[in-house]
């Protein structure tokens, strides 16, 4: 079988469908991705064929200007500034999207890319299913998870109507650009959002840290948190922990891990100061993971309970030997701070991530706040509470439940069984 994935985004959004398809090729299948051209060399030093669709994400989200938009929490303004310079190249994605798709026998398509799938799938007869990362299916358990503010009304109906409103103002959003597609395809333009409930669904997410809605579709499953694993890990170069840190992993008690990962850093030498001052207020060692703002080049003259990487590392050999996590609640991030069992307080930014901090606030092993509030005394106070035994103990226990998940081989099963029209629903969970 040959399955094309369409994915964009920053690697935490990629990475799920890299260990995926990394699976199916194992059983024999054949994977294309298309995907942003910053991440494409990415993909294909994982062993997978690559599309590139022409955009760059990373290039701005790491820029003055895309960091300084996210520090003072115009988010939105990032988002419509992303959706701008993906219209400019709508051309060079429709094309990657329908080279990948042609000769495939399935689509998998993630929310980031605009519901093509859905719509090769009319223009190809290809059968596609979508692949949600965060919870944005309509619920009367909870609000959607890019909700501003709002996790629960409390009254199912407003809960449903808040993921519907939102889901139709990003069709709305990308509604040009689908029309295009299906001028390019030759075939009808749509002229209203797909029903999610009759799109067979994947939740790359656990029920442990999100319960399964009372009104979750019969086509939906959950199927936990993909993870790569040793062998794919060692092909992208990042199976073995540098000598150094590893050195000083073992020169002392397990230190706090500071993940930034694409949280906009604007003043690297005084963050980093803070984390000293704050890490030496708690008797404590912190490590500094090296993110997007390159806090390594500012590492020059710190204290040594305070170490800042200078590469990215194996969050699953690393984080089992840390103690506690200050991150900003991006998926994979949130997903390996709790498969490590480590308690944390979520810095988030936008999107998804205040979602992932309220859930592990909610599951008590936890503490939330936005990262525009972070000052060094709110931190240290955070910080504080989830060194307490008690948040320990419950991460801990959430991680246990967590690693016994094999979401990677779950999926794989399901991709194998699939069909045009056939239920998604599985034995895998009662």
């Amino acid at each position: 079988m040959r399955i094309a994935f369409l994915s964009a985004g920053t690697r935490g959004d990629v990475q799920p469908m890299i260990a995926i398809g990394d699976a199916l090729v194992r059983r024999g299948h054949e994977v294309v991705v298309a995907v942003n051209s910053d991440l494409a060399p990415w993909v294909r030093k994982a062993g997978l064929e690559a599309v590139p669709t022409g955009t760059d994400i990373g290039r701005f989200l790491s820029s003055e200007e895309g960091r300084s938009m996210l520090a003072r929490g115009r988010a939105m303004t990032a988002i419509r500034r992303i959706a701008a310079d993906e219209r400019k190249v709508n051309a060079t994605i429709t094309e990657a999207c329908r080279a990948a798709a042609e000769g495939a026998d399935l689509i998998l398509t993630t929310l980031t890319m605009g519901l093509r799938g859905f719509y090769l799938e009319e223009a190809l007869g290809i059968p596609s299913r979508i692949l949600y990362s965060f919870p944005i299916q309509p619920t009367g358990d909870f609000t959607s998870s890019i909700m501003p503010r709002v996790r629960d009304f409390r009254v199912p109906w407003a809960n449903r109507t808040s993921s519907r409103v939102l889901n139709q103002l990003y069709w709305l959003q990308n509604r040009a650009n689908l029309d295009e597609l299906c001028d390019a395809m030759g075939v009808p333009r749509v002229r209203r959002l797909p029903r999610q409930e009759d799109w067979p669904a994947l939740h790359l997410y656990s029920r442990h840290v999100v319960p399964v809605p009372s009104d979750l579709p019969d086509r939906h499953e959950l199927v936990g948190w993909p993870v790569l694993g040793p062998a794919l890990r060692e092909r992208l170069g990042e199976g073995v922990v540098d000598a150094e840190l590893d050195a000083w992993l073992d020169a002392g008690p397990p230190p706090v891990y500071f993940g930034f990962g694409s949280i906009p850093v604007l003043s690297p030498a005084e963050t980093l100061r803070s984390l000293a001052e704050v890490t030496a207020r708690l008797g404590v060692r912190g490590l500094v993971g090296v993110g997007w703002s390159d806090l390594g080049r500012f590492a020059d003259d710190l204290p040594e309970h305070l170490y800042v990487a200078r590469s990215d590392f194996d969050h699953d050999r690393v984080l089992p030997r840390c103690r506690a996590a200050v991150h900003h609640g991006g998926a994979g991030t949130t997903a390996s701070a709790l498969r490590a069992g480590l308690p944390a307080v979520v810095a988030s930014v936008y999107a998804d991530q205040p979602f992932w901090g309220w859930r592990i606030e909610r599951l008590g092993a936890g503490v939330t706040l936005p990262f525009r509030r972070l000052t060094p005394d709110r931190l240290h106070r955070a910080l504080d509470r989830v060194l307490d035994p008690a948040y320990r103990a419950r991460a801990r226990a959430l991680g246990d439940a967590l690693r016994k998940e094999d979401a990677v081989a779950l999926t794989a099963d399901l991709v194998e069984r699939w069909g045009p029209g056939r239920p998604l629903r599985t034995t895998a969970h009662p």
